[in-house]
């Protein structure tokens, strides 16, 4: 399921529909960016070491995401997606900077997706991790002057241990060290 500040990476050989699930009641912006076949193999054949074991499922016909459930996208991610955005803006230089972007993007995504273990279970409560999500979107509302780990703790109803471990287990990364991603 797609919600806010989630990512994957889908790999499809040909345009086909698909059924993709949102939450309900829930609006939020969402950057695709489509790459065809000859892009994928030429990333392929400059970085094997990432992409072989995908490109051979790739051209083997298969359509699959990377990770089995959707993950947490970090800031670093957002700043990429509206880059490539707002590309266009570049003129003559546009084509070159959007090929840096997508390149920045992969090696982003690559790196989320492949540091996190896939058998990682993770013990919070539902309401544990609603309260980790809402830390995290205040830390990066106010990224310029985080509060305090105590502060946060109790802005989203939670202890600093809990605040601290779940950081861990939920995005893999320290309370602060989110906003370096």
């Amino acid at each position: 399921m797609w919600t806010e500040r989630t990512t994957n990476l889908w790999f499809c050989n040909e345009p086909r529909q698909c059924n993709t699930r949102f939450q309900k009641g829930k609006s939020f912006r969402m950057v695709e960016v489509k790459i065809s076949q000859n892009y994928i193999a030429a990333i392929n054949s400059d970085y094997p070491q990432l992409m072989e074991t995908y490109y051979r499922r790739f051209l083997a016909g298969e359509t699959f995401n990377i990770a089995p459930q959707n993950r947490f996208a970090s800031p670093k991610l957002y700043c990429i997606g509206n880059d490539l955005l707002t590309c266009n803006a570049m003129g003559n230089a546009a084509t070159i900077y959007r090929d840096a972007k997508i390149l920045e993007l992969l090696s982003v995504v690559f790196a989320q997706l492949s540091d996190k273990s896939e058998n990682k279970t993770i013990c919070l409560r539902p309401c544990d991790k609603d309260r980790l999500v809402q830390a995290k979107d205040i830390l990066l509302e106010n990224f310029l002057a985080p509060p305090s780990l105590r502060k946060l703790a109790l802005e989203v109803g939670t202890n600093e241990f809990k605040l601290k471990t779940g950081f861990k287990e939920l995005f893999g990364n320290t309370v602060f060290g989110v906003l370096f991603d």
